[in-house]
C-alpha cells in the first residue's frame, strides 16, 4: 500500500525524462474472438526498446472503447494468473503476490482496469519487503493477463496509454521511466488491440447445423457400406 501510494505521488510529480524506452505490446486477439456470454483473456507484454531498462514498479490504466457500450468488459473477478506465470515481469518477486493484494481494480462499469505491482523479495511477507528490480531486455515479459467478458457482439478496442492518471513505470529508485510517447519514452507498439465479440448462434441455426452434420455422416457411412 505504501509503495502504491508512492506510485500515485510520483505520477503527479513526474516530468519528461530521457531513459531507455519501453515497448508495451498486447497479444493478437484477431484469431481468438470472444462469444457473447463467454470469457477470454488478453496479455500485455513489456520490454526495453534499446539496450536494457531497470524496472521496479508500474501502474497502468487500460480502457475499453468501441462497439456497444458495455458489450465487452473486464471481468469483475480478475484471476491475476500472470502472477503464476514464469514469464511475468516480477515472477517470484511480486509485491502483490507477497502481500496478498490483488494486482488491479475494475472500474467504470467494467470498461476500465487499473493495475499496479512492484518488485519485492518477500522478506517481510505479508508486508512489503525489499525491492529486487528486474532488468528488461529486448525479450518480451508478461505485464498483464486480463480476463474479459463478452456481453454484446461488436468490435472493441483495448488501449493502454501513458499521459493519463494512474499510468507510470519506475526504475529501482522509483524514478519514472517515462509517462509520454516521445522519443525514448514509452512506445506503444500496437498499443491498441481490437477484440471481436461474436453473437451466439440462434437455437434454430444450431439445429440446422446439427441436421446437416448428421446427414453428412449418414451419407458417408452409406458410401462405406456400398
Amino acid at each position: 500500500m505504501l509503495r502504491n501510494l508512492l506510485f500515485s505521488v510520483l505520477i503527479l510529480a513526474s516530468a519528461r525524462v530521457c531513459h531507455a524506452g519501453l515497448v508495451i505490446t498486447p497479444s493478437d486477439m484477431s484469431l481468438n474472438p470472444i462469444s457473447v456470454g463467454s470469457s477470454g483473456t488478453i496479455d500485455f507484454f513489456i520490454k526495453a526498446d534499446i539496450g536494457t531498462q531497470v524496472l521496479d514498479g508500474f501502474q497502468a490504466t487500460i480502457s475499453i472503447t468501441g462497439g456497444t457500450a458495455g458489450g465487452l468488459v473486464f471481468s469483475a473477478g480478475q484471476a491475476d494468473s500472470q502472477l503464476g506465470d514464469g514469464n511475468y515481469v516480477f515472477a517470484g518477486n511480486s509485491l502483490s503476490q507477497n502481500t496478498l493484494v490483488g494486482v488491479g481494480t475494475v472500474t467504470n462499469a467494467g470498461l476500465t482496469y487499473i493495475g499496479s505491482d512492484a518488485s519485492d523479495d518477500g522478506s517481510a511477507a505479508p508486508l512489503a519487503g525489499n525491492p529486487v528490480p528486474v532488468t528488461l531486455t529486448d525479450v518480451d515479459k508478461l505485464l498483464f493477463r486480463l480476463n474479459l467478458t463478452g456481453v454484446a457482439a461488436g468490435t472493441y478496442t483495448l488501449t493502454i496509454a501513458p499521459n493519463i492518471a494512474n499510468t507510470a513505470f519506475y526504475t529501482d529508485q522509483l524514478d519514472p521511466v517515462a509517462t509520454t510517447i516521445d522519443g525514448a519514452n514509452i512506445t506503444l507498439n500496437s498499443g491498441q488491440v481490437q477484440v471481436i465479440v461474436t453473437a451466439v448462434p440462434e437455437p434454430g441455426t444450431l439445429s440446422l447445423v446439427g441436421v446437416t452434420l448428421a446427414g453428412l455422416a449418414f451419407m458417408r457411412r452409406k458410401r462405406q457400406v456400398s
